[in-house]
């Protein structure tokens, strides 16, 4: 920047009639120096693009297009440095930024490091001025590098906690999560996750939370309690079947077979009575295999249908369950499941159930929209309030821990391409979930959880990176002499 400053400075004072010396002398620059600067680069570059990148305003743009390099390709990708080194030999800005892998190897590590720091810079200012949120939260270990204890909030993502550790005990639990939490306006309620004895004694015991069993768990566990005695069933059944199946076609065979020779004055066998008793035996053993294969399909579809059934709120019509006459308002009748049957239908795969909840959704908001209902006469302020507070009522039932889940499968493919995970690597990991991945509605993880927007952590972070560096010159290699070259005597 400094080169680039006093490039344009030099210029500017020849542009206003001075010479070179003089413009020289008073921007404090040898002319031996300047001539070095303005020697053409080592390799060939547009004019132009040369002329740009030499000024204030190409330096700056030259930063940021390293600093997105190493960010999208090494960091968000997941590729090593060498790969950004490429990149800026194929682009051509090697012309302008020196592209070895030692100097783009320091410049990542100074990345990660201020990404780290930014990071919790950020995440103090934002809890600084955080509301009161009451938490429904996720968790789980993973084994990536050693065991990690990961927690996130299922409602906006936001990863509270991803901490080595050695034990998974109620107490190791519940000492990772105060740390997480220091600082943050919140109160946890639930802890959604499997029945793991540590994690039950932390929830229910430490958190005196309510503890909400993960759907999958629950599926799994009923599923294998159950599969391998259908499945059992369902292969005596093929078998027995084949046998019976068998024994027919070999009473058959054996009748064709006496006809086909000739035997004397003695009475034939009773093979009409043998193959009727095998045919009926075959038809019987057809009939067990198709009801132990209707048993163990009938039994995939009710382990499935715990999906259907494990909601707070009736999904085929939308009703509130098991509710005393007393509460039954308007909030508790149609605002609080109507918000909660917009959120299932949003995380639903199949177009028509997406679309079924949604107009279901809205034939339980109708009647609070018209005119006469009570909760019109409120001032705007007041149905605002009322929205949010239905909102994290229905935010607030989680049934599964996915996103914990879909985390630990993320850093398992991380660590494939990288064969480890360092300290510094798994903090900016979780510093890019928080504050720079965003959702289709533009959101970060950290702008769901503190309800307030903050400023990008890529401008922060770009404003405190070095410059680049400037190409070296390259020194011309010697050509390598052949083996056999003889030598004089």
């Amino acid at each position: 920047m400094d080169r680039a400053k006093h490039r344009h400075a030099v210029a500017q004072a020849q542009q206003d009639g001075q010479s070179q010396r003089a413009a020289a002398t008073v921007a404090g620059v040898a002319r031996s120096i300047l001539r070095h600067w303005n020697a053409p680069p080592a390799i060939a570059a547009p004019a132009v693009l040369s002329a740009f990148v030499e000024t204030p305003e190409g330096v700056v743009w030259l930063r940021r297009i390293l600093v997105a390099a190493h960010w999208s390709i090494g960091e968000q990708g997941g590729v090593g440095v060498r790969v950004v080194c490429d990149f800026l030999e194929r682009s051509g800005l090697s012309a302008f930024i020196g592209a070895s892998y030692g100097t783009q190897r320091a410049f990542h590590a100074g990345l990660e490091e201020q990404i780290v720091t930014a990071a919790a810079e950020l995440r103090d200012t934002l809890a600084r001025a955080m509301p009161h949120r009451t938490l429904s939260i996720a968790e789980d270990e993973t084994w990536k590098d050693g065991m990690r204890l990961v927690c996130i909030d299922a409602v906006s993502n936001f990863i509270l906690l991803e901490h080595r550790s050695d034990a998974r005990s109620a107490a190791a639990w519940t000492q990772a999560l105060e740390d997480g939490l220091e600082g943050l306006n919140v109160t946890v309620v639930q802890g959604t996750s499997d029945e793991a004895k540590g994690l039950l004694a932390h929830v229910e015991r430490d958190l005196d939370a309510h503890h909400a069993t993960d759907l999958f768990h629950l599926q799994h566990a009923v599923s294998q309690a159950m599969s391998l005695s259908l499945k059992r069933a369902e292969q005596q059944a093929e078998t027995a079947e084949a046998e019976a199946k068998a024994r027919w076609q070999d009473a058959c065979a054996a009748e064709q077979a006496y006809h086909r020779r000739r035997h004397g004055p003695e009475r034939p066998p009773a093979f009409a009575a043998r193959i009727d008793e095998a045919l009926s035996a075959s038809v019987q053993a057809s009939l067990a295999r198709e009801q132990a294969h209707a048993h163990r399909a009938e039994a995939k579809a009710l382990i499935g249908a715990f999906g259907e059934v494990d909601h707070p709120y009736e999904i085929q019509q939308g009703q509130a369950l098991d509710l005393a006459p007393a509460i039954e308002q308007a909030m508790r009748d149609d605002l609080i499941p109507a918000l909660y049957l917009e959120r299932v239908a949003a995380r639903s795969t199949r177009a028509e159930h997406r679309h079924r909840l949604r107009a279901l959704s809205a034939q339980r908001l109708a009647p609070l929209q018209q005119p006469s209902h009570p909760i019109q006469s409120l001032d705007p302020q007041t149905r605002h309030h009322l929205e949010q507070v239905a909102g994290e009522c229905a935010d607030l039932f989680q049934r599964s821990s996915s996103c914990v889940e879909g985390r630990n499968g993320f850093l398992a493919l991380y660590q494939h391409g990288h064969h480890r995970l360092s300290p510094r690597k798994q903090q900016v990991l979780t510093a890019l979930h928080n504050f720079a991945i965003k959702r289709p509605d533009g959101t970060t993880a950290a702008e769901r959880f503190f309800a307030q927007p903050h400023r990008s952590l890529f401008e922060q972070v770009l404003e405190r990176m070095p410059w680049p560096a400037r190409p070296a010159r390259r020194r011309p290699r010697p050509a390598k002499q052949p083996y056999l070259v003889p030598v004089a005597a």
